[in-house]
């Protein structure tokens, strides 16, 4: 793997059990810094705590479908919040059709994981960007 295990990572995910599950492989891979938000909007707020503490985080994998802010725009409103200074951002879908991965990547996702994934497709995501 190209990445180090001290990277702070942001599961997002309105399902409690999926939350629990990517952090469970995370931590699998060597990962310790793994957090957790249960919808966009309460992922925002965990973003500007971790920012105003100067503990931002490297990397958010994000479940599309959840009530109060869905992933793409969780990514958009990130992207209006800090700009430049962004986590790279890595999109959890069940959603595989080809006018959902056109919307994903015209809001500027460059990654999507296809849910359910194993283990490796986790670490080919994440090597991508380290």
């Amino acid at each position: 793997m190209g990445f180090g295990s001290g990277l702070r990572i942001l599961v997002v995910d309105d399902i409690e059990d999926v939350r629990f599950a990517v952090k469970e492989n995370l931590g699998m891979l060597g990962f310790t810094n793994v957090y957790t938000a249960f919808d966009g909007m309460n992922a925002l707020e965990v973003l500007q705590e971790a920012h105003a503490s100067n503990e931002d985080f490297e990397l958010i994998l994000c479940d599309y479908d959840m009530p109060n802010l869905h992933g793409i725009d969780f990514f958009k409103a990130m992207q209006a919040t800090f700009g430049s200074s962004c986590p790279k951002f890595i999109l959890m879908s069940g959603v595989s059709d080809k006018t959902f991965i056109q919307v994903a990547m015209t809001a500027g996702i460059r990654s999507i994981l296809l849910k359910p994934f194993s283990q490796q497709n986790l670490v080919n995501t994440i090597n991508k960007f380290f």
